[in-house]
């Protein structure tokens, strides 16, 4: 599903990695792309997320990727960025090991925004082993989306803005330093901020580490 063009050029994204994101274009094949656009605006399985607390605020409609009502098309992306391959080759150009993926579909409308963060966090649940997010993963799908909108993907040292576009892969590797923030949408639109965000992860065995946050 990845396309082969991005594929191709493993060793040139592993070295942009460090610059410290990366920007793909065309990073599925087209077909993938249209589909996982379509399904995703005809499908009613959106749930609205609004929390805002005194330090960070999110705002955004939401489809987690293993929901079992997911969109056909997003469910067959996720078996294949949580596949051992496709892991192997996150791992391979990120340095990190991609033991697990997590993600979901997100639409912002107007209004909709995150406020800074660095993306570093622990899934800690019990009875389960213990995750830190090691590589983000921002796929766009906004068609004829203006940057005037707002909802550009902001990244805070070098400042860099970089709108939603169609088929474009946004990576970076997790640190306390890669903070970063989804702009508001300032204006009710009839295209639609569409992307798919998430991470892969990297199990955390207690008896070898220890972490602060």
């Amino acid at each position: 599903m990845l396309s082969s063009k991005m594929l191709a050029n493993k060793e040139l994204i592993r070295k942009q990695l460090r610059q410290p994101l990366v920007v793909i274009e065309n990073a599925l094949d087209k077909d993938i792309a249209e589909q996982l656009y379509k399904e995703l605006l005809r499908s009613d399985a959106w749930e609205h997320q609004d929390r805002k607390t005194e330090n960070y605020i999110y705002r955004r409609d939401i489809i987690h990727m293993d929901s079992k009502i997911a969109p056909f098309a997003l469910k067959q992306l996720n078996s294949c960025l949580s596949s051992k391959e496709t892991r192997q080759w996150f791992s391979d150009i990120s340095g990190k090991r991609c033991d697990s993926f997590k993600a979901a579909a997100t639409i912002f409308n107007e209004g909709d925004q995150i406020t800074e963060h660095n993306d570093l966090y622990i899934y800690d649940e019990p009875g389960k082993p213990r995750y830190v997010r090691a590589l983000t993963f921002n796929y766009y799908l906004s068609k004829g989306w203006n940057t005037e909108w707002g909802g550009n993907f902001i990244w805070k040292e070098p400042y860099k803005k970089i709108s939603p576009l169609f088929n474009t892969l946004v990576l970076f590797i997790v640190t306390t330093s890669s903070h970063h923030w989804v702009e508001p949408v300032n204006q009710a639109t009839d295209a639609k901020r569409l992307s798919i965000t998430g991470w892969y992860l990297t199990e955390l065995h207690k008896d070898k580490f220890k972490l602060t946050i």
